[in-house]
């Protein structure tokens, strides 16, 4: 049986579709080096929001697990247009609370109050590097 000679329906077939890509996703990652991290969706969808005044207050819980990004026009606090900024003191809190650095919180537009909230996104121990060949950390 060849591909061009199957008759087949199209509305009987189930549908796959494949994961966004992580570069498709907005997301906040907060670095070793004591960054934050906007990703490019991130900083399309503040750019289209805010212009050219990426002048914002960020809130966090007191467990650090939601981050929320709101514009603030009269807020002394602008993150410029290449999306890192450092920020020990907030990469450093997470540390405290025992999550792993890198962290990364999924984000998503919040109409109702107006921001970006993040969910940080728990993770395991990255694998160590041996010989150049990856391990898992026991």
């Amino acid at each position: 049986m060849r591909g061009s000679e199957v008759n087949i329906n199209l509305s009987e077939m189930k549908e796959w579709t494949s994961a966004l890509k992580s570069s498709d996703t907005m997301k906040i990652i907060a670095l070793e080096n004591g960054n934050i991290a906007m990703g490019a969706e991130l900083r399309k969808s503040m750019s289209e929001k805010m212009a050219d005044a990426w002048k914002i207050k960020l809130y966090a819980t007191d467990d650090m697990k939601i981050l929320a990004v709101h514009p603030d026009i009269n807020s002394d606090f602008r993150y410029p247009k290449n999306g890192r900024r450092k920020f020990k003191s907030y990469v450093e809190s997470l540390k405290n609370k025992g999550y792993k650095i890198p962290a990364t919180y999924n984000v998503e537009w919040n109409e109702k109050i107006q921001s970006w909230v993040g969910i940080l996104q728990e993770v395991a121990e990255s694998p160590r590097l041996t010989n150049g060949r990856r391990k898992n950390a026991k």
